[in-house]
């Protein structure tokens, strides 16, 4: 329904399911995920959190808790969740996703803070964990533009066109870092 465009019949279906099925949490993880696709967020977060009580050692309801807490902006509490991702699947692929999360979220804080080493730090640690990591290399590569490290901004901002070839921020900034360098044609 939410693909052919039919939101309220998607909302409907999903607060069926959720009634209907409220003991069973693989039907309710379905259930989070398309509140939190649908930017439903406070219904997401309840939903993951019974899914939580329902099915303690499971991990991928905690890491979607982490996401809707981070779109929440309460990232101590996003922290948290992920941490316990970690914990209770330390070498699963969503474990790396956690991991992944977390040092984005280490490294905004530097950012905030303008510390702009700390956060090249932490991106590439990102970047380590997943190497095409499109958030961390855009900001990696703002990073050394600031920094007035052009070749490798360009660097950079190449690697990420060559993952998304339309993607026209990353077009937009590599046409300035190009201007800024006197490389005009």
């Amino acid at each position: 329904y939410a693909e052919a465009g039919n939101l309220d019949a998607a909302l409907a279906l999903t607060a069926t399911l959720r009634r209907d099925y409220s003991s069973d949490p693989r039907v309710l993880h379905a259930v989070g995920l398309a509140y939190l696709n649908f930017n439903r967020l406070e219904d997401a977060e309840i939903v993951f959190k019974q899914v939580t009580q329902l099915s303690p050692g499971n991990a991928a309801p905690y890491f979607y808790l982490g996401r809707v807490y981070e779109r929440f902006a309460r990232m101590p509490v996003a922290i948290e969740q992920y941490k316990r991702v970690v914990t209770l699947e330390p070498k699963s692929d969503l474990a790396l996703r956690a991991r992944v999360r977390l040092g984005m979220i280490k490294a905004a804080d530097f950012l905030k803070k303008e510390d702009f080493q700390g956060a090249l730090k932490e991106f590439n640690a990102v970047l380590d964990l997943e190497p095409n990591e499109a958030s961390a290399l855009f900001n990696v590569g703002t990073i050394y533009r600031n920094l007035k490290k052009h070749d490798q901004s360009e660097i950079i901002f190449k690697r990420l066109l060559a993952i998304n070839p339309r993607n026209q921020e990353v077009q937009l900034r590599l046409g300035v870092l190009y201007l800024e360098m006197g490389k005009l044609v």
